[in-house]
């Protein structure tokens, strides 16, 4: 089911365990647009990492790859698409785990990706 922008509205019904019920205020609220934002998926061949993002803006993306330790390894900076988009990125990570952060300020995406 596709929504269109429009505002939408709920209302709660509290039951408490005697029986009682109270209707609790009604809220509205602005759908987004069922653009989705995640990296989708992330591997090392040889010395190349390479992640597919999809994204929901056009912009200016920070990418951050943190090792299991927390200690920042890579800070890199690319524009990005509305969509899909592959990155290859010049890595000589170790073994072991990682985390990606791919954010501009409004989408924030993480992803854990084990090297072995």
């Amino acid at each position: 089911m596709l929504l269109k922008k429009t505002k939408l509205f709920y209302r709660l019904k509290q039951t408490d365990f005697n029986g009682e019920t109270e209707d609790l205020k009604t809220i509205s609220i602005n759908p987004c647009d069922n653009k989705s934002a995640e990296i989708v998926s992330a591997a090392q061949s040889g010395s190349v990492l390479k992640i597919v993002a999809s994204v929901s803006d056009n912009g200016v993306y920070n990418i951050n790859i943190i090792d299991n330790s927390g200690k920042l390894i890579t800070k890199t900076v690319l524009s990005f698409t509305s969509g899909i988009n592959e990155i290859s990125l010049n890595s000589h990570l170790a073994k072991g785990l990682y985390m990606i952060n791919i954010n501009n300020g409004r989408e924030n995406l993480n992803a854990k990706v084990v090297i072995q």
